[in-house]
C-alpha cells in the first residue's frame, strides 16, 4: 500500500490511469492532476474542514496510512454487506460513499414517510479518536430524535 494519487478515467478509450506520488507533492499539485479548482468555494456544512496551505509539501506517516487504509477496507466491506441485504429485503439504499466533512464512508436507507438511516463507520474524529462504527436516522425534522 504505497501513499499514491490515483486518477481513472474509464472514459478514455481503453481505460486510463494516471498514478502521482503524494509525499513530496503539494495540494495545488495534486489538485491540478486531478482537474480540481481549489478556488471554488466548497461548503460541506459545518464541519467543512479549511484547505489549508496549498503550497505545502505533503508528508505521509506510512504506519498510520496503514492503519487508516485497513480501517476504510473493513468499514467499507461491513456496508457492502449491509447494501446486499437491505436492498435484498426491498429498501431503496445507496453504495457507500466517503463524505469529505467528516472523512467517514457511510450508506443512506431511504425509509418510507422521508425517513432514513446513515450507517456507516468514522476512522475517528473530533468525537472519539478511535474508529467507530455508527447508526444515525434522520428524517424531514433531521437529525431527528436520539430516541
Amino acid at each position: 500500500m504505497g501513499s499514491w494519487l490515483v486518477i481513472e478515467d474509464e472514459a478514455a478509450s481503453g481505460g486510463h490511469v494516471v498514478t502521482t506520488p503524494i509525499v513530496g507533492s503539494s495540494l495545488r499539485e495534486l489538485a491540478e492532476i486531478a482537474a480540481v479548482d481549489l478556488d471554488t468555494p466548497y461548503d460541506a456544512g459545518a464541519d467543512t474542514p479549511p484547505i489549508g496551505d496549498r503550497d505545502a509539501s505533503i508528508d505521509v506517516d506510512p504506519e498510520a496510512l496503514v492503519s487508516i487504509a485497513s480501517w476504510f477496507v473493513a468499514a467499507g466491506a461491513a456496508l457492502d454487506d449491509a447494501v446486499i441485504e437491505l436492498a435484498g429485503r426491498g429498501l431503496d439504499v445507496t453504495g457507500p460513499r466517503l463524505w469529505p466533512e467528516h472523512f467517514d464512508v457511510a450508506i443512506e436507507v431511504h425509509l418510507p414517510g422521508g425517513r432514513g438511516i446513515n450507517l456507516g463507520g468514522s476512522p475517528g474524529d473530533g468525537f472519539s479518536t478511535e474508529p467507530y462504527l455508527y447508526v444515525g436516522p434522520w428524517g424531514p425534522e433531521r437529525p431527528g430524535d436520539d430516541g
